[in-house]
């Protein structure tokens, strides 16, 4: 069983707090509130939607926060980069971060050790080259790095294993 929380963007910039901006988020319902009077339930979400948002930011500590997070969609925002911490969201299946403004992803995403899909495509002429640790994503089956910049894919990519699916078509 699930619920939604629904919260509306007030404003195309992050508020002070972050999470107001996103559109769901997913739980699991087995959060005990019994032994905890405060809970913080974004702590326990699976999937964060945040797409057509006008964000320019994620918060610096998303992956410190949402650590049972298993799908990411922040498609059609307007972000230059992801933060760091995204390479802790361990659980991570899904990252989709396409039709952004990235220039860049995170150099450590080796750690994302159940992403299954990473959709990079469609940043057009900001991102041209993507990180070497994704050759180690040991469970990515689908990779979509299309209609952007990269003329080349790192060597690692070789030792993806399980990639069954790989989009590189159209330069932006």
């Amino acid at each position: 069983m699930w619920w939604c929380w629904m919260c509306a963007q007030t404003s195309s910039s992050v508020s002070p707090t972050p999470w107001v901006v996103f559109q769901s988020l997913r739980f699991s319902i087995f959060q005990e509130t019994f032994f905890n009077p405060y809970p913080r339930p974004y702590k326990i979400a699976e999937e964060l939607n945040c797409n057509f948002n006008l964000l320019s930011k994620l918060p610096d500590n998303i992956g410190y926060e949402l650590v049972n997070l298993e799908k990411l969609r922040v498609n059609s925002n307007m972000l230059v980069f992801l933060p760091q911490s995204v390479a802790h969201l361990t659980s991570l299946r899904v990252l989709d971060t396409r039709l952004n403004c990235l220039r860049s992803l995170p150099q450590d995403l080796e750690n994302l050790i159940n992403l299954e899909v990473l959709n990079v495509s469609q940043n057009f002429q900001y991102l041209d080259s993507i990180p070497y640790s994704v050759g180690f994503l040991i469970s990515l089956v689908e990779l979509d790095v299309s209609y952007n910049k990269i003329t080349t894919l790192p060597d690692s990519m070789g030792c993806l294993g399980k990639l069954q699916k790989l989009c590189v078509g159209r330069r932006g």
